[in-house]
């Protein structure tokens, strides 16, 4: 796994490169000249072949990013689309928020 992302928002500020071969630890250095934002490069074996696939790729980034609260894109399109709820005011939150949450952990269709 090779990591490249801007360490800060400040224009000019530093990079930061991380690399991992997934067995012996990890490696951090400055980068020069990346774009702000962060890119992961992933190296997969044969028999992990399922991981390429669009859809795949999608369904884990929602499984483990879904409640970030700053955008995951994957190909230009948002993958992590429901809101954090508890940062926000319960009295702000609807009934329809608390289904949307619920099915969204539970990975079922019903209601709670």
């Amino acid at each position: 796994v090779s990591t490249q992302s801007t360490g800060s928002a400040v224009p000019g500020s530093p990079g930061l490169v991380w690399n991992s071969n997934g067995a012996d630890g990890y490696e951090i250095a400055e980068a020069v000249g990346i774009p702000r934002g962060t890119r992961i490069v992933i190296q997969l074996r044969d028999d992990a072949e399922e991981f390429c696939r669009k859809d795949r790729i999608r369904e884990v980034l929602q499984k483990h990013s879904n409640f970030v609260g700053f955008p995951v894109m994957l190909e230009g399109a948002q993958v992590n689309t429901v809101d954090p709820l508890w940062v926000r005011k319960a009295s702000d939150i609807t009934d329809e928020e608390h289904v949307e949450l619920y099915q969204s952990l539970s990975a079922r269709r019903d209601s709670p």
